[in-house]
């Protein structure tokens, strides 16, 4: 299934929370590194408020550079906070403050380029 699928299943989600879960379960097992699976399913669980969800979003933050490295931490970011663990909150702003700067890094160098 392509990547792109999972933003299908976030909307599936919807409407059949159950299926969609089992869906996204899959694709990880199948490859683990799926962002956007690892981000639906991550923001899936955690909406159920279970703690298993921050596992799939924290595979997304181990990646360089990933456009759902924001998202991610924003999720993760809201968790840690609710939960009244501040140096979990802490550690997902300095991971996307990296993020950032790698980004931006990568604009200046393409900018010296052109």
């Amino acid at each position: 299934m392509p990547h792109g699928d999972a933003r299908q299943l976030a909307l599936l989600a919807q409407h059949d929370e159950a299926g969609a879960e089992q869906v996204l379960r899959e694709l990880v097992a199948l490859d683990p590194s799926h962002s956007r699976a690892n981000l639906a399913l991550g923001q899936l669980l955690l909406g159920r408020g279970l703690i298993e969800g921050q596992q799939y979003l924290l595979e997304i933050l181990k990646a360089e550079e990933n456009d759902l490295i924001p998202p991610a931490c924003d999720l993760l970011s809201n968790f840690y906070r609710a939960a009244g663990q501040s140096d979990q909150v802490a550690h997902v702003h300095h991971r996307l403050s990296l993020y950032q700067r790698a980004v931006a890094a990568a604009n200046q160098e393409r900018m010296q380029v052109s």
